[in-house]
């Protein structure tokens, strides 16, 4: 049959098509071997089975391929924007001898823990919890052999596990 598609009217080829006597793919073939341009045959394809399923008869789908079922596409990256982190936290500190007076806040409700650091570990720690988003003064008292230069740090931990750190330094005065 495929020798007689070449000599086939244009006419000819969409009747047979719509009889159910070709396939898409010929008519696509034949409508080329006529004169029609591919794009024309292909989209003139996909025009025709909509009288197809009106009319009675077969429509033979037996030489078409199946679509690929393509894989869904991947999951959206996080950007920065969305991405979950800690809390948000400031950390204000200053230090008058042996004392060290620290300002701590959260955007959210958190636990903390606030700790003063030389580079061989801590010389004061207070943990306390803020309930909601706020700010919470304290004083942290530091040993008589304390050094000149130490480290305030503060890390809030939420509801989540996520966390958030901050540090200050400070000079005795």
């Amino acid at each position: 049959m495929a020798g007689s598609i070449k000599q086939m009217s244009r006419e000819q080829l969409v009747d047979a098509y719509l009889r159910g006597a070709i396939s898409r793919r010929r008519l696509i073939r034949g409508l080329v071997a006529a004169g029609v341009s591919l794009a024309a045959a292909n989209a003139y394809s996909y025009l025709v089975p909509e009288r197809v399923a009106a009319s009675p008869g077969s429509y033979n789908l037996s030489d078409e391929a199946q679509p690929r079922a393509s894989p869904p596409p991947p999951p959206p990256r996080p950007d920065r924007a969305t991405a979950r982190r800690g809390p948000a936290l400031t950390l204000q500190a200053s230090r008058s001898g042996r004392r060290v007076r620290a300002t701590v806040s959260s955007d959210e409700a958190a636990d903390f823990v606030v700790s003063a650091v030389t580079k061989s570990g801590a010389l004061a720690t207070k943990s306390f919890r803020l309930g909601s988003a706020g700010t919470r003064k304290l004083t942290l008292r530091l040993p008589q052999d304390a050094p000149r230069r130490i480290g305030v740090v503060a890390r809030a931990t939420d509801d989540a596990g996520l966390f958030s750190k901050a540090q200050v330094s400070l000079n005795a005065r």
